[in-house]
């Protein structure tokens, strides 16, 4: 199997996001262990070491959810006053210019709230935004779990009073396991 796998140059394939929408990825493989994925066009650009990255394995075999990352904006970078401000007014309810209002990044690819409302809501409807894994997405739980976690907290400071009741994910490693693992 793993000569195989060094034989494998590249692979084509196509991954259904939410509803309707379809994108298409090139994934190549160096000999190494350096895994890229790039959206047609080129325009999103990911790189990932396969041995010491068990995301990518997750990403993959998790499509759609494992393809949501906490780069709401397409910048390329998660950040608490950009990214984790959208998550949550998105959570809270703003839709519109009230959605995006000083919180996307210049250097975006996801701009108009529109874009922004429906990448959001496949968060939501695929549960990838579901934090604690309590089968439900709130702004005070989850939407501030990702908010502290951009901000940088970490352990209780991360976690305290901010985990539903009925979650599955209860400790802050493994809330922080799961953050981590959605990060661009």
């Amino acid at each position: 199997m793993n000569n195989l796998i060094n034989t494998i140059l590249f692979v084509v394939f196509s991954i259904s996001i939410a509803h309707a929408d379809t994108f298409t990825y090139t994934l190549s493989y160096d000999v190494g262990s350096r895994v890229t994925l790039v959206t047609a066009g080129g325009s999103n650009q990911a790189s990932y070491d396969w041995q010491n990255d068990e995301r990518i394995v997750t990403r993959l075999g998790e499509a759609p959810v494992g393809l949501f990352l906490w780069d709401i904006d397409g910048d390329g970078k998660a950040k608490p006053l950009t990214d984790g401000l959208l998550i949550l007014r998105h959570l809270f309810g703003f839709t519109d210019n009230a959605l995006i209002s000083n919180a996307v990044e210049g250097s975006a690819t996801r701009t108009s709230a529109a874009d922004i409302q429906a990448y959001l809501q496949t968060g939501v409807d695929t549960k990838a935004l579901d934090i604690d894994g309590d089968s439900t997405v709130k702004p005070l739980t989850d939407g501030l779990l990702v908010l502290r976690y951009l901000f940088g907290f970490k352990g209780d400071s991360l976690v305290n009073n901010a985990v539903g009741n009925n979650a599955t994910r209860q400790t802050a490693e493994e809330i922080e396991a799961y953050l981590t693992s959605k990060m661009p």
